[in-house]
């Protein structure tokens, strides 16, 4: 329910938002609120504004609170990018320090949709099976089942071996998850999979350490965007960031976008955050899913209208 714009030229930089907030109870019972600040300066000495998307908390603190935090004791920047990574640090040490429960949270949503699949497509096979083979034995059923999971779970496990490895902030080898953090993927798979064997929920297991550590982000994430002037930049600067929080003692994040304003290159820049299709259908037109309906229904009937007008000429 957000909608946000960043515009730079040489002169200046422009953040809007709306402040529009969901609050959901499970997958079902949500509620707008129109009351939420998103955006906030990130300094008190300098002009770098920061703009919230998404996530609104980050270890169990609202995210507000945090910039508070930070703007208080920051020092002056050089570059948006030397605020970008000051900030990072800033929420890395946070992080680090949250309860287990917090780091819990975090491998919770990351791993949950990933178990939600897999019990989705095992489910589906099996009733797909069930109907094929007409099976009313439960030895046949059973066999069944076993099948299944073992088809399932086997094209899950090629699907996360081409899984690219996360960036991890300041990680120069592969991060190795805490003991909490396996113990609690470990609950999740066996409260989840109570009806498979031990061996299977091994293996899910370990499809879901490779998720963890991958460069896939949750819904959960937070979105961050830093634009304005550091000390040495004549002209704007801006870098956006998606958070996913602290996994084995590291913060996960990846940058999705970064544009410096100069006289040689970009000289301005137009981008949407979050809900992008109002700002795409204002600039251009028609959003990203207008253009595939009207691709697609080129590609369904436009041989057809061809080859009409064809034989009507």
């Amino acid at each position: 329910m957000t909608a946000e714009i960043a515009i730079l030229n040489k002169s200046a930089v422009a953040l809007a938002t709306d402040s529009a907030v969901t609050i959901s109870s499970g997958n079902s019972h949500q509620k707008v609120f129109d009351t939420a600040d998103k955006l906030f300066e990130l300094s008190k000495k300098q002009p770098i504004g920061i703009m919230i998307y998404n996530g609104m908390q980050f270890s169990g603190i609202p995210i507000q609170d945090l910039i508070k935090e930070f703007r208080s004791n920051c020092n002056m920047f050089e570059t948006i990018s030397d605020a970008s990574t000051s900030f990072l640090t800033f929420l890395n040490e946070i992080g680090r320090a949250a309860p287990e429960t917090e780091k819990k949270a975090v491998i919770f949503n990351i791993v949950n949709p990933f178990l939600d699949l897999i019990d989705q497509r095992i489910g589906e096979a099996f009733r797909k099976a069930a109907l094929q083979k007409r099976a009313d034995e439960g030895s046949e059923s059973k066999f069944m089942l076993d099948e299944v999971v073992e088809t399932v779970v086997s094209v899950m496990e090629r699907v996360t071996e081409r899984f690219q490895m996360g960036n991890f902030f300041k990680a120069t080898s592969t991060p190795r998850l805490l003991k909490v953090e396996k113990e609690a993927i470990v609950e999740f798979v066996a409260e989840r999979f109570q009806y498979l064997p031990g061996e299977v929920q091994s293996r899910i297991s370990a499809c879901a350490r490779t998720l963890v550590l991958s460069d896939r982000l949750s819904n959960s994430k937070t979105g961050v965007v830093i634009a304005g002037f550091g000390n040495r930049e004549r002209f704007p600067t801006l870098i956006s960031i998606e958070l996913e929080g602290v996994i084995a003692g590291r913060l996960k994040f990846v940058q999705t976008s970064k544009c410096a304003i100069d006289r040689n290159g970009n000289r301005a820049f137009v981008r949407p955050f979050a809900q992008k299709e109002m700002v795409a259908r204002f600039l251009y037109g028609l959003d990203d899913d207008i253009q595939r309906e009207i691709v697609d229904f080129l590609q369904r009937n436009g041989r057809r209208y061809i080859e009409g007008d064809i034989r009507q000429g």
